[in-house]
């Protein structure tokens, strides 16, 4: 930033109250990010100014408006002119209205008071409003570059005499205060105020009796929406250029790829072929060129049908595509691009998706795991229950029997018990016979047995005779089996 900038800041003719608003509302922002140093370094290098060349600027301002003070005037006419044009700024009138009416003008420069931060954030309004400036001039000549083109060469024109007549009001003598104003010296951003305000009183001079014509704000923005629709349909013009490039180019890389394996493809054959033969001849290399010629024309033959197909499948489409649209039927282009865009998304969505069932079927396998576990320990207490069952039902079973053996028991011990008493009875009303009798008896049994022992010897010897007998039968009869018969 230099003193050329603050004087391009002066000769706007900012009012001292606006200055002082803007002052305000800058010391209020930089208050509140007091906090932010970087911000407060950038500010501070943007805004070293020499005071020095400030002061010095201003003397020589002071100077030059003493000067004009004491040497010339406007007359009325061409200053109620320069009034009108100048009305819109309180400062820069009231002292060009002291300047030009012979007054001394009581001078109090806009920059006075200001900080450093202040004068910047003005600088950096002004460039603000100079891009938007130069975005509109850039839009309106646009237009009128394609609408019509004759008024930039009325223009054009006009612009040349008005620089001929700001040439001879810099010439030395009789000139311009304001060209007086703006010496020459300084800097482009002075020299081009300085042309600007020479430019518009030259125009006053040349007979422009009322202000010039001014676009509003509805023009204007039609203006932008114009010019937007033009970009825009330049974007979608070279958009689908680009898209056309583009496939053309692949289609040209697909063919140098597959063109580039069918060589490939053909010099792997030819050196396998060239490793299988021992010695190569003439006429084994020229057979093996036959056999690749005949393959490659049946390969392209193939190739060529495919393409007649395609393109019979082509003029089909174009067909339908052409009556649909007389039909009226809206069809949309395809852009493959946005498809592989969305496709990847899709892809993007499938992998989430794939990733979120994979946690799943890793819960499902804990869960699944969990439940054999638990299963088995439901088969264990199951099995723990049946053998619970079988011992109740044996134990069930054991105390039956043993209340049936209690009870033969008991039986056994009535039985036993009346016994007892019997044979108690017996003991208690036992008599012993005589002993005559009992030699009388134990003779008897003695004759007994000795009469039983001499019956079965007898019936020995019966049976062996019976034996005898039948075995003597069967011979004479010849038969193997006893007729009951026999013993009639």
């Amino acid at each position: 930033m230099n003193n050329d900038d603050e004087i391009v800041k002066d000769e706007t003719g900012e009012s001292n109250k606006d200055v002082m608003q803007k002052k305000s509302a800058v010391e209020e922002k930089n208050a509140a990010n007091t906090t932010n140093a970087e911000r407060k370094n950038d500010v501070e290098k943007k805004s070293r100014v020499s005071e020095v060349e400030v002061q010095e600027v201003k003397g020589q301002l002071k100077k030059t408006i003493e000067k004009e003070n004491k040497d010339w005037t406007l007359p009325p006419s061409q200053m109620n002119m320069i009034n009108t044009e100048q009305g819109s700024n309180s400062d820069g009138s009231s002292m060009m209205n002291n300047l030009f009416s012979g007054q001394r003008p009581s001078y109090a420069h806009p920059l006075e008071g200001l900080d450093k931060l202040a004068i910047t954030t003005a600088v950096e309004d002004l460039q603000r409003t100079l891009r938007h400036l130069q975005t509109e001039n850039k839009v309106l000549f646009n237009f009128l570059l394609k609408n019509d083109s004759a008024i930039l060469e009325v223009m054009d024109t006009n612009f040349k005499q008005i620089q001929m007549v700001q040439d001879k009001a810099s010439l030395p003598g009789r000139t311009s205060t304001l060209s007086k104003l703006q010496p020459r010296s300084k800097s482009s951003y002075t020299s081009a105020f300085s042309d600007f305000k020479s430019v518009t009183v030259a125009s006053h001079i040349l007979g422009a009796s009322h202000e010039m014509p001014k676009i509003n704000l509805n023009q204007r923005s039609d203006l932008v929406l114009r010019e937007m629709e033009d970009i825009q349909a330049e974007l979608e013009a070279e958009s689908k250029k680009g898209h056309d490039v583009k496939f053309n180019l692949v289609a040209k890389i697909e063919e140098l790829e597959t063109r580039k394996a069918e060589l490939e493809e053909s010099i792997e054959s030819f050196e396998k072929f060239k490793v299988s033969q021992e010695i190569m001849t003439v006429e084994k290399f020229v057979r093996y060129m036959n056999e690749w010629s005949k393959k490659s024309r049946i390969m392209v033959d193939k190739i060529r049908l495919r393409y007649s197909s395609l393109k019979v499948q082509y003029y089909k489409i174009s067909a339908i595509l052409v009556q649909k649209q007389l039909i009226g039927e809206n069809l949309q282009e395809i852009d493959f691009e946005q498809l592989r865009i969305e496709n990847l998304h899709l892809v993007e969505k499938i992998e989430k998706k794939n990733l979120l069932l994979l946690e799943l079927k890793r819960m499902t396998g804990a869960g699944n795991l969990m439940l054999s576990q638990q299963k088995r320990s439901l088969l264990e207490k199951i099995r723990e229950k049946d053998e619970i069952t079988k011992a109740i039902q044996k134990k069930e079973k054991d105390i039956f029997k043993s209340d049936e053996e209690i009870f033969k028991l008991y039986r056994e011990v009535d039985e036993v018990k009346h016994e007892y008493y019997k044979i108690k009875d017996k003991v208690t009303s036992y008599t012993a016979p005589d002993v005559l009798d009992y030699i009388k008896t134990k003779a008897e049994l003695t004759s007994l047995k000795r009469d039983l022992k001499m019956w079965s010897r007898r019936k020995n010897l019966k049976d062996m005779a019976l034996t005898t007998a039948l075995n003597e039968m069967k011979r004479l009869l010849g038969g193997k089996q006893i007729d009951p018969t026999w013993f009639k």
